[in-house]
């Protein structure tokens, strides 16, 4: 039995000749990926950055010394209170406080996304009080405040402890990278999480 399947098989792959082992074949497919990624994310940020108002008008004022909080579902609380309290060290910086609201829109952008990109959690953005803004102050400090919540990742943020700069920057905490949820999956999964006494 085993012979004649043998000899259909040799029948079969009769008339196949090999392939010449000096073609080549021009492979285009990754700079083809990489441009549809380029005009994906170039999309991506256009379109964010058209829902990131620079009316003031549509730009909820905050006051210089005002203390801003947000925090959006599922944070639990006490997550939540360490954060506010500073006791998360901050992974990366953004300086907006002299760039101007279309600017720092961009800039806003890019850093967040580049935080993501690189799995950090927390990060600082520095917007100043705007004391001294004409026509009223903190324009800065109340379009970073409304464009954060709209912005993908950004799950919570308060303005900073004195040492980081108090009502003048804020504290924001991205959503976890899909690489720290497997990681403290697999923490989880082994028992590390468990305090011994």
């Amino acid at each position: 039995m085993a012979e004649d399947e043998l000899n259909l098989f040799l029948d079969a792959m009769a008339d196949v000749v090999p392939l010449d082992a000096t073609s080549k074949v021009n492979l285009v497919t990754a700079t083809i990926d990489q441009q549809q990624a380029q005009r994906y994310a170039a999309t991506k940020k256009r379109e964010a950055l058209a829902r990131l108002s620079l009316e003031l008008s549509e730009i909820p004022l905050r006051a210089p010394d005002e203390i801003i909080c947000y925090r959006s579902e599922g944070i639990q609380s006490g997550v939540f209170k360490l954060f506010r309290q500073g006791k998360y060290q901050s992974q990366g910086m953004l300086d907006i406080k002299n760039s101007g609201l279309s600017r720092a829109r961009e800039q806003l952008y890019d850093f967040i996304e580049s935080s993501q990109r690189q799995g950090l959690r927390n990060v600082l953005i520095i917007h100043g009080t705007g004391v001294n803004n004409k026509p009223f102050p903190a324009q800065l400090k109340s379009a970073v405040a409304a464009w954060l919540p709209q912005l993908s990742g950004v799950i919570a943020f308060h303005s900073a402890i004195k040492a980081q700069g108090g009502e003048g920057a804020l504290m924001v905490m991205l959503i976890k990278s899909e690489t720290a949820r497997l990681n403290t999956r697999e923490l989880t999964a082994k028992g590390g999480h468990l305090r011994f006494i």
